[in-house]
């Protein structure tokens, strides 16, 4: 089994966020709700991320008041190189216009540090004294005033674009479920924390399960703690401690005692829970136990186990079906069934297209097709 990549333990959970951060320095701070917005600003990747890959950074400026300049770079992590060189880049903007910049980037090692658009204005303080002194008068026009003009001549603000990369997958969007780990023959996995001190989660185990008992010995309790919140977080909590149980046994190769785990989370504790949605996790334990059973020899159960869980992912339109086309790629492709492989490879991809693991499965599938030509 592999380790799980440090760039997962960093963004195991990640939503893509774009941050607007003010970098200048300022005399005195312009309260932002008290002025008009005289320009609007967004960046965001033309392309999906993908390692050994070319994709476009691109940020647009519109002017909303009266005309702004002011100029734009890019910082870039290791591991991402530019096309064109990385120059300052100046702007003018009338009012009413907008200016856009492409930054194209080649992606040529994993990585996972974000990428930074800076933007400096030129504070157009001049102008604001004028729109605001055409304002009826009122204290708090004049107080603004005031603050305009001593406002510094710079504006300073820093877009982030959040990614992975990694020699399997890319990501921009983290809301679609990550697998972070890639078993024996290749099979995608998610590690539920295979580091974690065991001890301690088999000890949080059992006093969950002491204590569910006895609330369900108390039909009151029971009545009263369904309706409460807490209920929701300890049962969320409760499912992810045995999944963790599961796969650490997995982790170690532990497949006998990793099989019986997932089968109990299956079998009980997911059909007992009442709070909580247990879809994502179903598929997580369905997942990776189709994947203990072929690596235990049981290769039809996990066939019909990974066919199972494709129909569920389709019904429910979850986007971890594109691990199970790959995961059944692995399995035909390991079983010299290269049609068959090859389809589940394409099927994966049109739902994930900077899938990377399977751009690589079916290169090697037509290089072992020219090869067996000759």
């Amino acid at each position: 089994m592999k380790k799980t990549s440090t760039l997962f333990k960093i963004f195991s959970v990640h939503l893509i966020t774009l941050l607007f951060l003010s970098c200048g320095s300022y005399a005195l701070a312009i309260p932002e709700s008290s002025l008009p917005d005289w320009f609007d600003s967004s960046v965001k990747f033309d392309g999906p991320v993908e390692l050994n890959a070319i994709t476009s950074v691109s940020c647009e400026i519109r002017s909303l008041l009266f005309e702004i300049s002011g100029e734009i770079e890019c910082a870039l992590p290791e591991g991402v190189k530019p096309l064109t060189p990385l120059i300052k880049t100046n702007f003018k903007i009338a009012r009413g216009e907008r200016a856009s910049f492409k930054f194209p980037l080649h992606f040529n090692r994993e990585s996972a540090s974000p990428i930074e658009i800076k933007i400096t204005f030129n504070f157009p303080g001049a102008e604001f004294i004028k729109f605001l002194s055409k304002k009826a008068k009122d204290p708090q026009n004049d107080e603004l005033l005031k603050k305009v003009s001593r406002a510094a001549e710079k504006y300073e603000l820093t877009h982030k674009l959040d990614y992975i990369v990694t020699k399997n997958e890319g990501f921009t969007d983290f809301s679609a479920g990550v697998y972070n780990d890639y078993s024996k023959n290749g099979f995608a996995v998610y590690d539920a924390g295979a580091s974690v001190e065991i001890k301690t989660v088999c000890a949080e185990i059992k006093k969950y399960e002491e204590f569910i008992t006895t609330v369900r010995k108390s039909p009151e309790l029971k009545a009263y703690l369904s309706t409460e919140m807490d209920m929701v977080s300890s049962e969320d909590r409760y499912l992810k401690l045995l999944y963790t149980k599961a796969y650490f046994d997995f982790n170690n190769k532990e497949y006998g005692e990793a099989e019986k785990s997932f089968r109990y989370l299956l079998s009980y504790p997911l059909q007992a829970a009442k709070n909580v949605s247990t879809s994502e996790i179903y598929i997580d334990a369905e997942n990776n136990l189709a994947v203990i059973e072929y690596l235990s020899g049981k290769k039809k159960e996990a066939l019909e186990r990974f066919k199972n869980l494709k129909n569920y992912c389709e019904k429910i339109s979850n986007p971890k079906l594109r691990y199970v086309f790959y995961n059944m790629a692995q399995y035909n492709l390991n079983s010299k069934d290269f049609t068959a492989a090859a389809d589940c490879y394409r099927n994966a991809l049109a739902i994930k297209p900077n899938f990377t693991a399977c751009v690589l499965g079916l290169k090697r599938i037509d290089d072992s097709k020219s090869k067996r030509a000759f």
